[in-house]
């Protein structure tokens, strides 16, 4: 019952913010899994630090977040820091795309997929290591880092 109930208000593509302006996106309700679009307007001005959760309770369901929609933070200027969780297993393409003071990013284990530009022009980016997860790096997926120095891919 409490299925039927939750699925009379929630439909897939529904988008939603948590308490940090994190948005995210019902990739499906069955499967229960989100995406993350991006970050509400005023988060968007202030948050310097970006860890995004493995998991988002909403409307009483436990969503498991499995990845970063195209362009979700593209011309970011505020953010230095980003975590992602090892749920994420794809980044879409553009993700990142010039959020030029990004300075340290952590993947999680799980990725397995970076996107077509995904950080192309995270111009402070200075380290990435690769998750050994990873099948797929999209074209010009670093380019235009102009302070990359060090890229490590796990074994």
């Amino acid at each position: 019952m409490k299925d039927t109930v939750a699925r009379a208000f929630t439909r897939d593509d529904e988008i939603f913010q948590n308490s940090k302006g994190i948005r995210f996106r019902v990739k499906s309700f069955d499967e229960k899994t989100l995406t993350v679009v991006g970050l509400s307007d005023n988060a968007e001005a202030k948050l310097k630090a970006l860890s995004i959760p493995a998991s988002v309770n909403w409307k009483g369901y436990k969503y498991s977040v499995i990845g970063i929609e195209d362009g979700a933070f593209e011309n970011n200027q505020t953010l230095t820091k980003v975590t992602i969780p090892k749920t994420v297993k794809d980044i879409g393409e553009n993700a990142f795309l010039n959020a030029l003071n990004i300075k340290t990013v952590s993947l999680g284990n799980g990725v397995e997929s970076i996107g077509y530009r995904a950080f192309s022009g995270c111009t402070a980016v200075k380290s990435v290591t690769i998750p050994v997860a990873v099948k797929t790096i999209g074209e010009k997926a670093f380019s235009g880092c102009t302070q990359l120095q060090t890229v490590t891919i796990q074994s």
